[in-house]
């Protein structure tokens, strides 16, 4: 365990030191317009100040506070990467970016006067970016601590322990040369103790990010990362371990590649199996690049072999102010050598909407969802059912709104249809929120879902309220529902009934600490969750 002090060590070092600069930060308010897997996009950008590598909060119903990282910025719209594997996020729940409250909106570069004998035929707000030579380095980021215990009782009751301590900073312009140096990662340690004697206990460091950028500036057009990182232009691609070039060309669009190992998708994120070469496009139209077309092509090796062909196509239009079209094609070329699909090419998973969404905080989005399996050596997906390979598919369509009814009361609605090789099913839900009604800065809520899924079917209703203090803020869930399905003796229905409980307070302007507890009771078994997160910002 010597090991584990040293690493613990050298992070509290690394974070004091960067802690040394923190920065007072004010709050963005957001709405989230679409999701798609690991990134949700959001309704405030460039123009509120916003800049990539921002810190983000979303807040969910029913669930603890999610945190994310811008990671593109457009003018009134940004893409935030949240933790792999996330649920319960639709479109129209709100959240915050948090900006430094002395960043000026309208640039993204510090800027002096310009020079004596500068050109009189030049715009005159061209102004002259200060060289990085003369910019001092700057941190920004946080570093957090997580525990959670969790048990059940009944048969087969059991204890959960887990904590995380982790780190993500960012540290700007380290080599007085403009680049970015940026390091995620956490030390994490989980013990299980079952009923009848199986215990396991394991403690991992896991490198999420350590990689180092620069370039991709207004007067720089070529971009280069080094290192671990989710691929920039093209985050569908996925994290790499190596290396990623891009290049801006004068009418605005890029192109690039990047070739490195991809982690596997794993605790640990080992890596060395897999080897990915990849080269891409994004061409830019219209005024404020209104229209962006992007292709991509990435092939992979898995030890040594030949895996995977893929192609990638996406489609992000801003049609007006408050329409936004999105789309993003994954095809997969096969060869004779493929066990359970015919050779050619393959829709694998397609995400396509149109959302719109205005100022006055209405908005509706309509999406569409196609996934089949691809055949692959890594992942372990070559040792799925050979039928599943071969003709499992999922599509689903969903239309979602949200509106005001009221000053102090907003209606969120949506429905959707999902199919797959063997079911079909709906699903629906209704939330309706009255502020100010507990108080001040205060929300109570009321959704009626019911979800047609593959083996169950839920009906219920979720009462949710927060209440903002100076005390912290204090939000409530209360979720009964009925699960009916079908069993080796029929069928069953069971009652479930899920509460939550959360408290979050911010201390000072660096600080934050949420302290949560949940219990959820079905078929006999409770289950019962505690957990904390203790974050200091810089």
């Amino acid at each position: 365990m010597r090991w584990l002090a040293c690493i613990v060590g050298v992070l509290a070092l690394f974070v004091t030191n960067a802690a040394a600069q923190d920065t007072p930060v004010q709050r963005v308010e957001i709405q989230v317009l679409s999701v798609d897997a690991d990134t949700v996009r959001v309704d405030r950008g460039r123009s509120a100040g916003i800049q990539s590598g921002d810190r983000v909060r979303i807040f969910a119903a029913g669930l603890p506070t999610i945190e994310g990282t811008v990671q593109s910025v457009r003018e009134d719209s940004c893409r935030v990467e949240i933790p792999s594997g996330t649920i319960g996020i639709d479109p129209g729940t709100s959240g915050e970016v948090l900006v430094p409250v002395d960043r000026d909106a309208a640039v993204d570069l510090p800027w002096t006067a310009p020079s004596e004998d500068f050109d009189p035929n030049s715009p005159l707000l061209l102004g002259q970016a200060t060289p990085s030579s003369e910019r001092e380095p700057a941190w920004r980021g946080r570093t957090f601590l997580q525990g959670e215990w969790a048990g059940s009782s009944g048969a087969g009751s059991s204890d959960n322990y887990f904590t995380n301590l982790g780190v993500d900073v960012l540290y700007e312009n380290p080599f007085a040369r403009g680049g970015r140096l940026h390091l995620n990662a956490d030390l994490w340690t989980r013990a299980v103790d079952v009923d009848g004697g199986l215990d396991v206990s394991q403690a991992r460091l896991r490198f999420d990010r350590l990689s180092y950028s620069f370039g991709g500036t207004r007067t720089q057009p070529d971009r280069w990362q080094f290192g671990r990182f989710l691929q920039h232009e093209f985050p569908e691609l996925g994290v790499l371990d190596g290396v990623e070039f891009g290049r801006r060309l004068e009418n605005g669009s890029r192109v690039g590649g990047s070739i490195g190992f991809l982690p596997e998708t794993y605790e640990d994120f080992r890596t060395g199996e897999d080897l990915a070469a990849a080269m891409f496009y994004r061409h830019l139209m219209g005024a404020e690049d209104r229209i962006a077309l992007g292709a991509s092509y990435q092939k992979t090796w898995h030890a040594g072999k030949s895996d995977r062909d893929l192609f990638l196509t996406t489609l992000d239009m801003r049609v007006n102010q408050h329409v936004n079209v999105w789309s993003t094609a994954w095809i997969d070329a096969y060869g004779s050598s493929a066990a359970n699909k015919s050779s050619g090419l393959e829709l694998t998973q397609f995400v396509s909407g149109v959302t719109w969404a205005n100022r006055s905080r209405q908005g509706a989005t309509f999406s569409l969802t196609q996934t089949r399996w691809p055949e692959l050596l890594r992942d372990g997906f070559a040792s799925l059912d050979p039928n599943l390979l071969a003709n499992g598919k999922v599509d689903r369509a969903r239309v979602q709104g949200w509106t005001p009814l009221s000053e102090n009361v907003h209606l969120r609605a949506s429905i959707d249809r999902w199919s797959d090789q063997d079911a079909s099913g709906d699903g629906m839900e209704v939330f309706v929120g009255w502020r100010e009604i507990l108080g001040e800065h205060s929300e109570l809520g009321l959704a009626v879902f019911n979800r047609d899924a593959k083996f169950n079917d839920v009906q219920g209703y979720r009462l949710t309220g927060y209440r903002m203090t100076d005390l912290g803020t204090f939000r409530a869930t209360v979720e009964p529902s009925r699960v009916s399905g079908a069993t080796a003796d029929g069928s069953s229905k069971d009652n479930q009934l899920r509460l939550r409980g959360s408290w979050d307070q911010r201390l000072g302007i660096d600080w934050y600490l949420s302290v949560y507890a949940q219990t959820t009771s079905f078929g006999g078994i409770d289950t019962r969750t505690l957990g904390f997160h203790l974050q200091r910002s810089f």
